[in-house]
């Protein structure tokens, strides 16, 4: 059976180059361990496949053991460092990224990204997603500012190609 939907998990751990923070790479470590053993636990990836993706460590092998021990077994990973423009923009990073790995995402119906430093406290917004593919975004909670959240959002893949 073929897979009709890739999730995204998306994470840039050293960022240490851009942020002159004492102890900030292991924080952010320590936020996407945690961030990944909730969206596991909540969300059910059997039905579609996921892929890590890293784009601030030269390749698999410079990703943290402490993290990978939160990446079930059948979740892929793509790692490279490509982060020019998400120093100066994280949305630029993101696009740098789906222009790189573009060809894998097309092998799919349907995407949804997120952000697994965020903690996910609902997993319905992934759920009804996933129980109902399509375009789904979500507003900021600021009713002065039309703002779309950017940290997760599910489409069509031919849409958001």
């Amino acid at each position: 059976m073929t897979k009709s939907i890739l999730i995204e998990l998306r994470a840039a751990i050293f960022v240490d180059e851009y942020v002159q923070k004492k102890d900030y790479v292991q924080s952010r470590i320590n936020d996407y361990c945690q961030g990944l053993k909730t969206f596991f636990d909540k969300v059910d990836t059997s039905k579609c496949d996921v892929v890590f993706v890293e784009n601030t460590c030269k390749n698999e092998d410079y990703i943290p053991q402490q993290l990978l021990e939160f990446i079930p077994e059948g979740t892929f990973l793509y790692v490279k460092n490509k982060n020019k423009y998400g120093k100066y923009n994280n949305g630029g990073g993101d696009i740098e990224m789906w222009k790189d790995y573009m060809e894998q995402i097309s092998q799919y119906d349907y995407f949804f990204h997120y952000e697994p430093r965020m903690i996910l406290n609902d997993a319905s917004f992934v759920q009804s997603f996933l129980n109902n593919p399509r375009n789904l975004f979500c507003f900021e909670d600021n009713p002065n500012v039309s703002t779309v959240k950017t940290g997760y959002f599910g489409v069509k893949v031919l849409d958001f190609k």
